[in-house]
């Protein structure tokens, strides 16, 4: 079962793909055989927004959610490593809230160490809906820093920002089918090179986050103990852009000497 499908291109003839359990294939490229399968586990009955994302090491990272998890506020989320060539897997990690976007891998600062990035975070519709940036160590699993936003609240549906405002007159320029844009929690996470890691967020500001250059905090290899409003990680060096509405994933587009960014209604432009 598959809902975004986002396939992975390894470069020697085969795909990789999530399916919206968690599950991860690898299938022939030209003919479409099966090379394997990886089920989630715990995984049975759930659902996630989000997918996977391939590594420089011959690794696959994939994002979801557990066993009877759709997503929802005070529910958790999975982080996994496989390996492309077969599908072990390596490690997993539990995170403090659902896993609905999709991966990043890359440096975040301070040293030259791979990082691989999640935004987790919990559909619309609940009041006090929280959602974090966390980066882990892309060889031990082990948490490297983490950043947890403020809780949003949007009354009365507790949608994103701006799928409440203007829903009336959207209903009848546009239709039932395109009145509101109703977007995960989070786009999809981005890394710059110098290391910030830059996410769209349902209330509508884009927060970029990095490690300082004199980070030294020692590394988590255990996150299943942390609750959904957990406390941040000190000393991370934290920026935030009111865009004034939330973004799908894939929102991001990077040039030299170019950023583009789109919400829900609008595409900005930006000098890097």
């Amino acid at each position: 079962p598959v809902w975004n499908l986002t396939p992975l291109f390894p470069g020697d003839g085969t795909t990789v793909f999530m399916d919206f359990t968690g599950g991860v294939y690898r299938l022939g490229l030209h003919n479409g055989t099966l090379q394997w399968y990886t089920p989630a586990t715990r995984a049975n009955q759930a659902f996630s927004d989000g997918g996977a994302v391939l590594g420089p090491q011959g690794d696959v990272y994939a994002c979801f959610n557990p066993t009877g998890g759709h997503g929802s506020e005070g529910q958790r989320g999975v982080l996994r490593k496989l390996q492309v060539s077969d599908g072990r897997v390596f490690w997993d990690q539990d995170l403090p809230q659902p896993c609905n976007s999709y991966p990043a891998v890359g440096k975040v600062g301070p040293g030259d160490e791979l990082s691989v990035v999640v935004t987790p975070g919990s559909f619309m519709g609940s009041p006090n809906l929280r959602g974090s940036i966390m980066a882990f160590d892309v060889e031990s699993g082990a948490l490297r820093w983490a950043y947890n936003t403020r809780p949003f609240n949007n009354p009365p549906s507790y949608m994103a920002k701006g799928d409440t405002e203007g829903y009336v007159g959207r209903s009848i320029h546009m239709g039932k089918q395109h009145n509101i844009c109703l977007p995960a929690h989070w786009g999809s996470a981005n890394i710059d090179g110098e290391g910030y890691v830059y996410a769209g967020r349902c209330d509508g500001y884009v927060y970029a986050v990095r490690a300082p250059k004199d980070f030294a905090a020692p590394m988590e290899r255990n996150v299943s103990r942390l609750l959904n409003n957990f406390t941040s990680t000190p000393g991370l060096s934290v920026r935030s852009w009111n865009a004034d509405g939330p973004s799908l994933h894939g929102a991001f587009a990077f040039a030299p000497g170019r950023v583009a960014f789109a919400t829900c209604d609008t595409l900005y432009a930006f000098n890097a």
